[in-house]
């Protein structure tokens, strides 16, 4: 009879246990998901094929943010004057998308161009590169 009644405590003890332990999963999951922000982009490199000299092009990168807390562009900056990057100061809350448009002027270029843009973000990754690729034709 004792034995029985042990086990029945157990039981009890175990199903309440169990319980208790499911909002505590709920928990470290909402937990998990107050991470840093994060930076994710579609992609990071685009071809703009051939243009010609004089031309300015733009290709728009779009970026998520994967992380759990807000999402901020600090700055993106081009590896010269012929590259301008314009994007959003506003926060970007977690799983809302943005964009960086990055202007390339082929004005005085020749040949196969590849310029860089860095993105300074306050996520742990704080710095990544877009790269844009253009094959600058001299005029007719």
């Amino acid at each position: 009879m004792i034995r029985l009644i042990s086990f029945i405590t157990g039981v009890v003890f175990s199903v309440l246990t169990a319980c208790q332990g499911g909002s505590s999963q709920q928990e470290v999951t909402q937990e998990h998901a107050t991470g840093p922000a994060q930076i994710e982009f579609d992609t990071t490199f685009y071809d703009f094929g051939s243009i010609y000299e004089g031309e300015q092009v733009a290709y728009t990168f779009h970026f998520t943010n994967t992380g759990g807390d807000e999402l901020m562009v600090l700055d993106a900056y081009g590896a010269c004057g012929c590259t301008v990057a314009k994007y959003e100061k506003a926060p970007l809350k977690p799983g809302k998308s943005g964009k960086i448009e990055v202007v390339f002027d082929s004005s005085n270029r020749r040949g196969m161009q590849y310029k860089t843009v860095k993105v300074k973000t306050n996520s742990p990754q704080e710095i990544r590169t877009l790269t844009i690729k253009a094959s600058v034709l001299t005029n007719k």
